[in-house]
């Protein structure tokens, strides 16, 4: 089941993502050419851009934990033995874990504190900027309970095959 939520949530955050990507193409690229061709500048593109910038640079951070392209020493993995390298798997899971919990606290917290400013050109709320970092912490958080799932569930559970 959890399997099944995470792939919903993948693809939200890599089309969010996506979506965040292209837009911020299409705003600088018409503003640069607004700017050099007509003399208009349009100063809302830069709030916008900072909101897509978080939204890309965040999403794109949870997808890439899903898929397991974070920093590890796979060296040190290698070398040890098959026990030990499954407990140093799940400690670890289970600090990136608290780690992202932390994240999404504290990205909520930022969020809900700013909910009353407003970015200057244009008059966009800030709490826009760091909400991204409170849905990343909770999109990390559920990929790493599956992670660590994956890692403690027993090898005669993955096959298929009851052990009773």
């Amino acid at each position: 089941m959890i399997k099944s939520v995470n792939d919903i949530v993948e693809k939200i955050a890599l089309y969010g993502c996506m979506f965040a990507l292209a837009s911020l193409f299409l705003l600088i690229a018409g503003n640069s050419t607004l700017r050099f061709a007509a003399g208009i500048n349009l100063l809302w593109v830069y709030d916008y851009c900072r909101v897509l910038s978080m939204v890309f640079v965040f999403f794109g951070a949870s997808v890439m934990v899903r898929r397991k392209l974070h920093v590890k020493f796979a060296f040190a993995e290698q070398r040890m033995p098959p026990m030990v390298n499954r407990i140093v798997r799940i400690t670890f899971s289970l600090i990136m874990l608290a780690t992202f919990c932390i994240i999404a606290y504290y990205g909520f917290r930022l969020s809900y504190t700013t909910r009353i400013q407003t970015l200057p050109a244009s008059g966009l709320p800030a709490t826009f900027l760091y909400v991204p970092i409170g849905i990343m912490g909770v999109f990390g958080s559920l990929f790493m309970i599956e992670h660590i799932w994956d890692d403690v569930k027993p090898t005669s559970w993955k096959s298929g095959v009851s052990s009773v």
